[in-house]
Formats: C-alpha cells, sequence, structure tokens
C-alpha cells in the first residue's frame, strides 16, 4: 500500500518468471539467474513466503530455463521457453509435479505465459517448427 520494503531476500537475482498469489511468491530460475551462495536455480522453480521472503519449497523441472510462471486454482503453471516448450503444472502448495503437457500437434508451448481464467488454461504462443502463431485451450 505504501510502496515500502516488506523484506529483502539476498541471493536471487532473477530475469525468468515470476508469480504471486496466496501469500506465496513463485520464481522460475533461468540461465543468468543466482541464487544464495552463488548457487544457480537454473530451471528450477522455488516457492518464498510472500510475507518474510523464507524459502518453502524449490522444486526441479528442466535442465536449463527461462520461462514464464502463473498460478491458478492451487497450481502453478510454467512455461520453459528453451527447453523443450512443454507446460508443467505443479501442486501450489507442496512443489509437487503433477504432470507435464506438451503441445497436441507436436510443436510445443513457447513464448506464452499461461493465463487462468474460471478454471481454464488458456495458452497462446509459436509453433517452433513454422512460427506461426497457435492459440490452444
Amino acid at each position: 500500500q505504501t510502496g515500502a520494503p516488506l523484506w529483502t531476500r539476498f541471493g536471487y537475482d532473477l530475469d525468468s518468471g515470476v508469480s504471486v498469489s496466496g501469500g506465496r511468491v513463485y520464481l522460475f530460475g533461468g540461465e543468468a539467474d543466482t541464487g544464495p551462495g552463488g548457487t544457480n536455480p537454473d530451471g528450477e522453480l522455488i516457492a518464498l513466503n510472500a510475507d518474510t521472503g523464507a524459502k518453502l519449497w524449490q522444486t526441479p523441472i528442466a535442465s536449463e530455463g527461462e520461462g514464464v510462471v502463473s498460478v491458478g486454482n492451487g497450481v502453478v503453471y510454467v512455461v520453459d521457453a528453451i527447453d523443450s516448450g512443454t507446460v508443467t503444472l505443479l501442486n501450489a502448495a507442496t512443489g509437487a509435479v503433477l504432470r507435464t503437457l506438451t503441445h497436441p500437434a507436436g510443436s510445443g508451448f513457447y513464448e506464452t505465459q499461461p493465463i487462468v481464467v474460471d478454471g481454464v488454461v488458456y495458452l497462446g504462443g509459436f509453433s517452433q517448427d513454422s512460427g506461426e502463431p497457435f492459440f490452444d485451450e
């Protein structure tokens, strides 16, 4: 409300996906990112307590990454734009991987932000092979 910092957390220098929901901050670590002690959270989803900055869980989901993160209905959706263009669904409370989605046409979900509306996830992006836009539900 005031713009004053609530907390700072040293060590996470992120240029990848970030989303906030339900009192948590979700970060997807990318290639240029740095974690505490100089570690690299590349391809990992990290959940922090939004009130304190304390790490709640950290789940590796890709070998590398620069993805986007959306949250809805207790699920975190991560699109990894570098690895394979898949969408990984994780339990927002525990970080457990629920499933991984691939595009039915076999191309991939690239450069897309998952949008959750009334329990439906919408994905838009470009086919890796053709560069042509597609829209999927």
